[in-house]
């Protein structure tokens, strides 16, 4: 959490600054439009990233065991749409990713369902896991200044995760599919200032308050999202620009009413650098 914090803050000391430096002149995204103040862009990212991801070995009626894991490296896709009006934006993306792969693991079976150290438990068996995910949010902003806006909006997180569990060289057997699927309200900060010779840093943040469920569950809970991406931008033409960041996303859920995980944390974190393109029509 400490490297979030210290993200967040640099990030809100850039934009303040480069929202003055960009209402003095430096113009870092208007320089091409459908028609007066009407700008439409589309943008494309690879996100080179690692998931820390929370695991749960066992149905609530065992006993729920929480275990957190980090994954591979892997490049996940995605594509943004934003159109600006005035000072007024609308803007979106969508993320998918090819699948996960998470170390393999050993747990205890926890025989009577009683997450207490009187628990009877059983053999230990061994876990891998695999997983993708799809992300996606809309969000509505107004131009404060500039070069910095702020947004509210709404975001949907969906994890598909498949996990087998065996004895190795004697059986194994895989789990159907589960997911996880939160979503909720988001507020933000966006924006960007000139660096000159065509280039330029970029931020945003965003912050929220989701609900959670796994599937076929009715019951809920909250969790807490936060996410910073902070980069270099670099405009070779009017109409096309590059660039190069770090994003660092969380999703932070205590299951504080679910007597199963005993108050367990689940800490969700994907983190890595960024590369992308932006067209402005």
């Amino acid at each position: 959490m400490k490297k979030t914090s210290t993200m967040t803050l640099l990030l809100l000391i850039l934009l303040v600054l480069g929202s003055e430096t960009t209402a003095l002149g430096a113009d870092t995204e208007e320089t091409t439009k459908v028609g007066k103040d009407i700008y439409f862009t589309l943008g494309y990212k690879s996100w080179y990233n690692t998931w820390q991801t929370p695991l749960n070995t066992w149905p609530d009626t065992d006993g729920a065991n929480i275990i957190s894991t980090t994954s591979d490296a892997v490049a996940a896709s995605i594509y943004s749409a934003s159109l600006k009006l005035s000072d007024f934006l609308i803007a979106g993306s969508y993320m998918t990713t090819p699948e996960y792969t998470f170390p393999d693991y050993i747990d205890v079976s926890n025989l009577t369902g009683n997450p207490t150290p009187t628990a009877v438990t059983g053999p230990f068996y061994y876990y891998k896991t695999t997983a993708k995910r799809k992300e996606h949010d809309i969000n509505l902003g107004y131009y404060v200044a500039p070069g910095l806006a702020l947004t509210i909006g709404y975001k949907e997180v969906k994890q598909t995760y498949t996990t087998t569990w065996y004895n190795p060289g004697v059986w194994s057997e895989t789990f159907p599919p589960s997911t996880t699927k939160y979503s909720g309200p988001i507020i933000g900060i966006t924006g960007g200032g000139a660096l000159g010779a065509g280039f330029a840093f970029y931020g945003n943040l965003s912050y929220g308050f989701l609900k959670g469920a796994f599937e076929g569950d009715p019951n809920k809970f909250d969790a807490t999202y936060s996410s910073t991406e902070l980069g270099i931008a670099y405009r070779p033409v009017s109409f096309l620009s590059f660039l190069v960041g770090y994003k660092y996303q969380t999703i932070d859920t205590k299951f504080t009413d679910d007597p199963a995980f005993n108050n367990q944390v689940a800490l969700d974190v994907t983190k890595g650098f960024i590369l992308g393109a932006n067209l402005t029509f």
